[in-house]
């Protein structure tokens, strides 16, 4: 190794690969051509690929797209552009696109991410408080997501004491294609969630 070459971090060596890897994809599944065909005004992911993006691009080239990982990106002129005229794609654990930012992979990283970027995930609040919010092609497994939900349902049921006639409750819907196999509809409906089952 070369004097001056510094080692890689071990993080860093995991963040690397993982990044390439996801850039490598380029097929376009069919939920994502669906879901940007919908051009709704804000969307959040979870994943740090970048396919909803190229299927946004491909079905919307005029319509203004902002990517939103951290409290930074209110700041730009894209955000502000989106927000207005356009749409933003919230990607609450990073994107594989951004070498100068890490993706949210371990614990430690969740904890400090959700607790340091608080006006995105007070932004997610308030999405998930005033409009309705369909899961597509999530698992709820994710504790931290699920205690998004739950943090809106919580804040409803306290507004909704005071005030019953003024607040709506959150409006959760699952896109389920296999109910049996993660879980019933009334496992959902516990978490404050409306499973919906179509047939495939």
């Amino acid at each position: 190794m070369p004097e001056d070459s510094q080692p890689v971090a071990r993080g860093d060596l995991v963040q690397d690969i993982l990044r390439h890897e996801m850039m490598r994809v380029r097929k376009l599944s069919l939920n994502q051509i669906l879901l940007a065909s919908l051009r709704l005004p804000s969307y959040v992911a979870t994943n740090y690929d970048c396919l909803f993006e190229s299927a946004w691009r491909m079905l919307n080239p005029t319509n203004a797209l902002a990517v939103v990982t951290n409290d930074g990106d209110f700041a730009t002129a894209e955000y502000a552009s989106a927000a207005i005229s356009g749409t933003v794609l919230f990607k609450i654990h990073g994107s594989a696109d951004r070498p100068l930012e890490s993706m949210v992979l371990t614990r430690r990283a969740y904890r400090h991410h959700y607790r340091s970027n608080r006006k995105l995930f007070e932004t997610i609040h308030r999405l998930l408080l005033e409009r309705h919010t369909l899961f597509v092609g999530f698992g709820h497994r994710d504790p931290e997501v699920s205690r998004l939900a739950e943090d809106a349902i919580f804040e409803y049921e306290k507004n909704q004491a005071t005030n019953p006639l003024t607040v709506m409750r959150p409006q959760f819907y699952s896109l389920q294609f296999d109910l049996a196999h993660t879980h019933r509809p009334e496992v959902f409906a516990a978490r404050g969630i409306v499973a919906l089952n179509p047939p495939i």
